[in-house]
């Protein structure tokens, strides 16, 4: 039941001042407490909010490297290209590096339908069509004719080997000469003489390599001494070691054969590093196969991945794979996390991941970054995300102290009860203001949109040029409402500290020049005229030219807006000593003397000129962050009545 006055005065002294006590103060503290809490909540979103947006940006902008990596590796295989497979010389140092005493990546071109690898040492055996053969295109003399119909079709190898001795003699130092010294050994040792045939297959080893069917001559003789001793295993290493470093260009099938049987004579310790070279190798290989069969960007498969870049005419390619792919090609196409705190990996847009470990999921934020053919997932993730939340858990410790305090000390506790209360609402009527604002700006330029559109579409309009004239208010209501909602993003980017800015150095009198005739368009339907004074020796500007014209344009449309029936506006741009000032005057409204400490705060519009011109109050604030940002100031000077004038000066550089 309610304590009444009566019933209040009834209770003894100390009981009365209890429940004064109570009523005055406990009833604070309480709200207080509430608050409290929901700051705790809010802090602890905006924690994760603020790692999120961290994590995000990061992503972005390893996206947009990426991009800009990926587009020099194309520009690099186009350099190839026009320099010729024969100038490795002149090729881009990102191919050299890519293919120089490595095993994981490879150039391919293209001669006459042959594909061909450089270096061709990195990869095991030969790939695409085999190249044509000069030795299968001589002429069999009768002799040598006769002697093979004697060895292969009556077994008569004495006779068969006598006659490849007087084809050896009469043909020099020809590859004739050398086919028929192969002839020869093989002869022998059908007939049993390994003797005589150890001695032939030794001069055949130390001949110029000729091609026997699709053989070189040096390999068969060498594979045809470990025939006849088997037991020496130091030439069976030196052998497998040529086939796997790539001494001779051999077909698949003649690789995997010949490899297998040489490693089959060796013991498992002396093959170790035959078959490291040969697994390394194997993987780009595998690579360019399954490239060739089917050209794409990237593929997976076999438990590796490859990444190829390549153009048609002339077909240049370069095919990347492990460990390359790992060690150089992801770290350098993605580069580092803008944030030390974070880590990244790659994969494929189908699932597989390609580069870094497993990201935690929990935590993890993805990007797709859709390169030319090559769609990835890149996925960023705090690398202690306990220790990024601890901080967060600091600033709320620090929180729930300041409420016990505020609950202890109840009077202290009770002003800053009503503090919080009154600092509750202002915000919420600067937000609902802001939002009232907004709606009605988005209001009238739709309602314009939607009628003209409806006019057009019912086919009121007849006239041809009226038409046009209603397509261009159409645009120009579209753009106003774009303009808008960038301001208003742009503005939340540099509120938030994630406005990023990209400096580059641009010619500022034909920028002015461009700007000023663009806003010529948008007073088309207006009475006011945009007058412009450029000198000829303007110095370039170093800065974001997009940033620095939404800040004048800002300037321009405050401008006209508050002309208050006035027709002059001037933009005027000149140098002062080493900075550059652009200027806007206006022959308007002017400001009022007490809202001129208030101009470029956010949302604030002088009472005066609220009601009459719309707005959204983030237009200067908005030109006074950009201009910050690039290491100027924003001035301004004005007379009510009278009209303004805004400067911006910035460092000017050639």
């Amino acid at each position: 039941m309610p304590l009444s006055a009566q019933r209040l005065r009834r209770l003894r002294t100390p009981q009365r001042w209890l429940v004064v006590f109570a009523a005055t103060v406990a009833g604070p503290a309480l709200l207080l407490g509430f608050f409290g809490v929901r700051a705790l909540v809010q802090e602890r979103d905006f924690v994760r909010r603020q790692v999120q947006d961290r994590m995000r940006a990061s992503a972005e902008a390893m996206g947009r490297r990426a991009e800009l990596e990926f587009a020099a590796w194309q520009q690099a295989i186009d350099q190839v290209a026009l320099a010729g497979a024969a100038s490795p010389g002149r090729w881009p140092d990102r191919i050299r590096k890519a293919v120089d005493g490595s095993s994981s990546a490879v150039v391919l071109t293209e001669s006459a339908g042959v594909v061909a690898a450089i270096p061709a040492a990195n990869l095991l055996y030969r790939v695409g069509s085999p190249p044509p053969n000069p030795a299968s295109r001589l002429p069999v003399s009768p002799l040598l004719a006769e002697a093979e119909s004697l060895e292969l079709r009556l077994n008569k190898f004495d006779q068969a080997a006598e006659l490849y001795r007087r084809v050896l003699a009469s043909s020099g130092d020809t590859p004739a000469a050398t086919i028929a010294l192969h002839r020869l050994g093989r002869t022998l040792k059908k007939a049993g003489r390994n003797a005589e045939a150890v001695a032939v297959w030794e001069k055949l080893r130390l001949r110029p390599p000729t091609p026997i069917g699709s053989l070189p001559s040096d390999l068969l003789a060498r594979i045809a001494l470990l025939d006849l001793k088997p037991s020496q295993a130091g030439p069976a290493l030196d052998l497998y070691r040529d086939l796997t470093v790539g001494r001779w260009r051999l077909a698949k099938s003649s690789y995997l054969f010949y490899s297998e049987k040489v490693r089959g004579l060796l013991p498992p310790s002396a093959a170790a590093e035959g078959e490291q070279i040969e697994r390394r190798k194997m993987t780009l290989t595998w690579a360019v196969e399954r490239f060739l069969e089917s050209p794409r960007r990237i593929s997976t498969g076999a438990g590796a991945a490859f990444v190829a870049v390549w153009r048609s005419e002339p077909f240049v390619a370069i095919v990347v794979a492990e460990p390359s792919l790992g060690a150089d090609f992801w770290p350098t196409l993605f580069g580092a996390p803008l944030d030390r705190e974070l880590d990244f990996s790659v994969a494929a847009s189908d699932g597989p991941l390609l580069f870094g470990p497993a990201p935690l999921a929990s935590h993890a934020v993805e990007q797709m970054v859709q390169l030319p053919g090559l769609p990835l997932r890149l996925t960023v993730w705090p690398k202690d995300p306990e220790a990024l939340l601890r901080r967060g858990a600091a600033r709320q410790n620090f929180y729930l102290g300041m409420v016990g305090g505020i609950v202890a000390l109840l009077a202290l506790g009770s002003y800053l009860a009503v503090r919080t209360v009154r600092a509750e609402l202002a915000v919420a009527q600067m937000k609902a203001g802001f939002v009232s604002t907004v709606s009605h700006e988005f209001r009238s330029p739709l309602a314009g949109i939607n009628q003209l559109a409806e006019m057009l579409r019912d086919g009121r309009v007849e006239d041809g040029e009226q038409r046009q004239h209603y397509y261009e208010m159409i645009v120009s209501e579209t753009q106003r409402l774009r303009r808008l909602v960038e301001n208003i993003l742009d503005f939340s980017r540099m509120e938030e500290k994630r406005k990023q800015y990209r400096f580059e150095p641009f010619d500022t009198g034909a920028w002015v020049e461009e700007l000023a005739g663009g806003f010529r368009k948008e007073l088309a339907a207006s009475r006011c005229e945009l007058s412009v004074s450029i000198p000829a020796d303007l110095p370039r500007l170093a800065g974001d030219r997009e940033a620095l014209t939404t800040a004048v344009h800002n300037l321009l449309d405050n401008a006209a807006k508050y002309s208050n029936g006035s027709t002059g506006i001037r933009l005027e741009a000149r140098t002062e000593g080493a900075d550059l000032l652009i200027s806007v005057h206006d022959r308007g409204a002017g400001i009022a003397d007490k809202d001129k400490p208030h101009v470029f705060e956010k949302f604030y519009r002088g009472a005066a000129t609220a009601r009459e011109v719309k707005g959204a109050g983030l237009g200067l604030s908005l030109v006074r962050h950009i201009v910050l940002a690039h290491g100027g100031q924003v001035t301004f000077d004005s007379r009510q009545g009278e009209g303004s004038t805004f400067t911006i000066r910035l460092a000017a550089g050639r």
